[in-house]
């Protein structure tokens, strides 16, 4: 109806509702006709070969549906604003064999749904199996574990169909009733699922209504659907449907693309990609949404968020730990989003092309780092070293949805940049002692420092910790302490430095 109106009133939006239901009568029709036609004594074979011209049918009706929901404008990297960022659904590096952003690199750019799709397999020496290739177990990615992409809730999980044989020419086809075989849809947000398909068949790990964390493994890469060889389908669409869900473009996170050298959150046809990692664990810390909401409250740039940047932060903040002396950011590991440290100690450092170190200041619970983040501040343009100096328990708001977030909202703008200001007011200090003050004066500043820090006049660190943390060689500082333990100041032991006599380091400090 809606394509008739349209080609009356010349409607050009309208009349393509018109093209669409006429091809798909059309279609329907043809291929009606060829399964009645086709020679087969199975009768299972004929159901499901009906039931696959069905589905073909309901991915043509779902089209028009598609635009009534979105009022003719479908989601796209311009218009659309993502609730979550998302992880690669494996580990390793695999080549995206389809899907983009655009028209030109589209899975499927007519198919609304799988328009934002991508088919990911491994690839060694420009092949992608061992042996002759005539079996599912010579390729490469087959039996290769699925992960989830994003934490979320299990909502349809398929697992009926065995995988479909490898034809001689290697061409497309399937022996199954869905073109996604074996498959799963997991909610990340209110208007965010991922379908992830041509799994193995029984191979889940999970079943609907269970809770997935980022990374967990979810089943195994397999062959089932409509398909050439193994691999991985994955895909995000509006709702849980996979015929009347538009597809949407997907904000990756924690991604390395070895094709592309610099940092991009999207990925296209033939790039060879991995899912990153950054030497940390999820956090022992376990909180859930609403702890999340209860901890950001106290920040004043809150109350100024729209309810859609609160769920984009919400749904993307991320619980960590690090083991001591674990790199939290370095040169290979570079700008990785805020970090609210909620527990522990870290060390934010520059390191020169010799090796050589200098602390710029020093975060405990309670702090936020920013220059985790540094890529996303235009007036910071040098990189910068994290280590964990404890072990730390921290929230991570990556990069992507941060840099989002700070152009959509002045509030934080000034908030991160305010912040910012007072780090280098101690990068300051740090300058100041290192070109005025000796050697055993940034001494005594540091353990004072740490004293007050702490409220202990124990401190855990060794002669190394401290040397990295003032800037000197570890040989200096050995003396220095020697020479400072000998006047009753402090007293060294097994990885501790005790204060003796604050008075004597006060006035150390003040000497000139």
């Amino acid at each position: 109806m809606l394509g008739l109106i349209g080609t009356f009133f010349h409607i050009p939006g309208l009349k393509l509702f018109y093209l669409f239901f006429l091809l798909c009568i059309v279609d329907f029709v043809l291929s009606f006709v060829l399964v009645l036609k086709t020679d087969s004594e199975n009768d299972d074979e004929n159901i499901r070969n009906l039931k696959f011209l069905f589905q073909n049918l309901g991915m043509l009706l779902g089209i028009p549906c598609i635009y009534v929901r979105n009022r003719l404008r479908l989601p796209n990297i311009r218009n659309y604003k993502p609730q979550v960022l998302y992880s690669l659904p494996f580990e390793g590096i695999w080549t995206v064999a389809n899907g983009g952003i655009d028209k030109k690199t589209s899975h499927s750019w007519n198919i609304c749904p799988q328009r934002y799709a991508y088919d990911f397999f491994i690839e060694e020496n420009g092949q992608s199996f061992h042996c002759d290739g005539k079996s599912v177990a010579d390729y490469l990615c087959y039996g290769k574990p699925v992960l989830s992409p994003a934490d979320g809730i299990v909502v349809a999980l398929k697992n009926q169909f065995e995988d479909t044989p490898i034809s001689d020419n290697q061409e497309v086809s399937c022996s199954s009733s869905d073109v996604r075989g074996n498959y799963i849809v997991i909610q990340h947000s209110a208007q965010e699922y991922s379908t992830i398909a041509h799994i193995k068949k029984d191979s889940f790990c999970v079943k609907i209504g269970d809770k997935v964390s980022r990374g967990q493994i979810l089943a195994r890469c397999g062959n089932s659907g409509n398909t050439s060889e193994p691999h991985i389908h994955f895909q995000i669409q509006q709702g849980k449907s996979f015929l009347f869900s538009a597809g949407l473009p997907i904000w990756f996170t924690n991604l390395k693309n070895h094709t592309i050298p610099e940092e991009t959150v999207h990925i296209s046809r033939n790039q060879l990609v991995e899912k990153e990692s950054h030497n940390s664990v999820e956090g022992s810390y376990i909180m859930d949404k609403n702890e999340f909401l209860d901890y950001f409250q106290n920040f004043s740039f809150w109350k100024h968020m729209s309810e859609a940047d609160k769920e984009l932060l919400l749904s993307n903040i991320r619980t960590l730990h690090y083991e001591e002396g674990a790199a939290i950011q370095s040169g290979e590991q570079q700008c990785l989003g805020t970090l609210f440290l909620l527990k522990g100690i870290m060390r934010v450092y520059l390191l020169s092309s010799q090796g050589k170190e200098a602390t710029l200041y020093r975060l405990r619970a309670g702090d936020i780092c920013t220059l985790s983040a540094s890529c996303m501040l235009s007036a910071i343009t040098f990189d910068v070293q994290i280590d964990a100096e404890t072990d730390c328990e921290l929230l991570l708001l990556p990069a992507p949805v941060f840099s989002r977030l700070m152009k959509s909202n002045i509030y934080l703008e000034s908030f991160i940049y305010k912040l910012t200001a007072e780090h280098f007011s101690d990068v300051i200090s740090g300058i100041e002692r290192t070109f005025f003050l000796s050697l055993p004066q940034r001494i005594a500043a540091f353990l004072l420092d740490e004293s007050a820090e702490t409220g202990s006049d124990t401190l855990p660190l060794t002669k190394e910790s401290l040397a990295r943390s003032i800037g000197s060689a570890r040989e200096a500082v050995s003396r220095a302490l020697k020479q400072m333990a000998s006047e009753g100041c402090i007293e060294v032991s097994r990885g501790n430095i005790s204060i003796k006599n604050k008075s004597r380091l006060y006035q150390m400090l003040n000497h000139s």
